[in-house]
């Protein structure tokens, strides 16, 4: 006894091949393109990383000069005329690449040269960055 085979129109295969690689790419938590590359770097880095305690990232590397409450009202943030990222309006100079570009490559002085935050490619991980980034936004709320 001969069976037939259930033959799949062109277009419905298309389709039916679309629909299952587009499923499997979600189930692999592979969604959609990245909209930049550090987009795409932080999807990397935090892919399956455990929880990131951003309160004590920036306790440890950022309270000495922005201080704890962020508004930069401690010695080096004074001597480093640190801005305060509470506010805002100086949150709103800055879109969340620019300021993990910031923490990631450090700052310099524009007139001077001199270092007014050093880099922290070096000690923090991408996810970390991000996380801290994360937190100096949540200040301003």
């Amino acid at each position: 006894m001969k069976t037939s085979a259930t033959r799949i129109p062109p277009l419905a295969s298309t389709t039916l091949f679309t629909l299952v690689t587009l499923s499997g790419l979600v189930v692999l938590g592979l969604s959609a393109q990245p909209a930049s590359a550090a987009d795409a770097v932080e999807a990397v880095a935090t892919k399956n990383a455990p929880a990131i305690d951003a309160t004590t990232l920036w306790t440890k590397n950022c309270k000495s000069c922005h201080g704890e409450d962020g508004k930069g009202k401690t010695k080096a943030g004074s001597k480093l005329h640190v801005q305060d990222l509470t506010a805002p309006e100086v949150v709103a100079k800055f879109c969340r690449e620019d300021m993990i570009k910031a923490v990631t490559e450090g700052l310099k002085d524009e007139k001077t040269g001199k270092t007014r935050m050093k880099s922290y490619a070096e000690k923090l991980s991408a996810a970390e960055i991000s996380a801290t980034v994360d937190y100096v936004l949540s200040l301003t709320k």
